[in-house]
């Protein structure tokens, strides 16, 4: 029978496993041509943008090492994932201080109320890249 930080780390050995094997596939698939990724269902059925449209695309172009053109397609995602990585070892580490030489750091957590700020962001970001005035049409995936 595994104990709970057996299941933890397996967890988190799997899901380690899928968002590399994930990165090499888009890495090496081009979400920009046509046919390589399914179409945003959000946009398909109503036209608008939904947070995510352009993640793909932009995440590509940042593993290529093209950031302008990533912060072009998607600028939240941009901005989020150091907080997705910082909350990610955060947890991995369960708050105990992480070693590197002799030294060690204790990370803080993030604020309780980081996820309902993140939600009202996100939420903000959808409504504000679907109107159609200068300058929130720059915030509508390019390319």
């Amino acid at each position: 029978m595994l104990n709970r930080l057996q299941i933890r780390r397996l967890l988190w050995a799997g899901a380690l496993a899928v968002i590399a094997a994930g990165a090499v596939y888009l890495f090496v698939m081009d979400p920009h041509k046509p046919g390589r990724f399914p179409s945003c269902p959000f946009w398909s059925l109503t036209g608008f943008h939904c947070p995510g449209c352009g993640s793909l695309r932009a995440l590509h172009c940042l593993m290529h090492g093209h950031v302008g053109a990533a912060a072009s397609r998607n600028i939240l995602a941009l901005l989020l994932l150091p907080v997705a990585a910082y909350g990610a070892i955060i947890d991995f580490t369960e708050g105990r201080p992480i070693i590197m030489g002799r030294r060690s750091i204790k990370l803080p957590r993030l604020p309780s109320k980081t996820p309902l700020v993140l939600l009202a962001v996100i939420m903000a970001y959808w409504v504000i890249r679907n109107l159609p005035w200068y300058p929130f049409t720059l915030l509508a995936p390019q390319g």
